[in-house]
């Protein structure tokens, strides 16, 4: 018979800033929880380049997205990003000229030179206990 498996997760009692959004919970690769995200309210007052947004994400106290946490965003909080192209955190494997960026009203993801100009959002990560990182 299969092995029974219990993932046990603290309570938490995250607080939101006025306009941040809770997104869910991130999980690792082998399924168990790693961290909650929340969505932060501030957003850039113009496009950016990848550089210029991670350091946006940064001075705000914040990060750029990863994918797996792009995918939360678009599930949880896609009414509160705007219609556009936004960075993530990660370099494209293939050429570290590009990074990830993702369309988090449709989901979809792609690749866009590092100079380039797109949107920023910026994600706090919570991790499991419920204390801010």
């Amino acid at each position: 018979p299969p092995i029974k498996r219990t993932i046990n997760l603290p309570a938490a009692a995250i607080e939101l800033r006025p306009g941040e959004q809770y997104a869910g919970l991130v999980l690792k690769d082998d399924g168990t929880p790693s961290h909650h995200l929340v969505l932060m309210a501030e957003r850039p007052d113009k496009r950016l380049s990848w550089e210029g947004a991670k350091n946006w994400a940064s001075k705000i106290g914040g990060a750029l997205p990863t994918q797996r946490e792009a995918s939360l965003i678009s599930a949880h909080c896609r009414s509160h990003t705007t219609p556009a192209w936004h960075w993530l955190s990660e370099t494209y494997g293939g050429d570290a000229s590009y990074a990830w960026v993702c369309y988090f009203d449709t989901g979809n993801r792609d690749i866009s030179r590092k100079p380039s100009e797109s949107c920023a959002v910026a994600v706090r990560r919570i991790p499991i206990g419920g204390r801010d990182e």
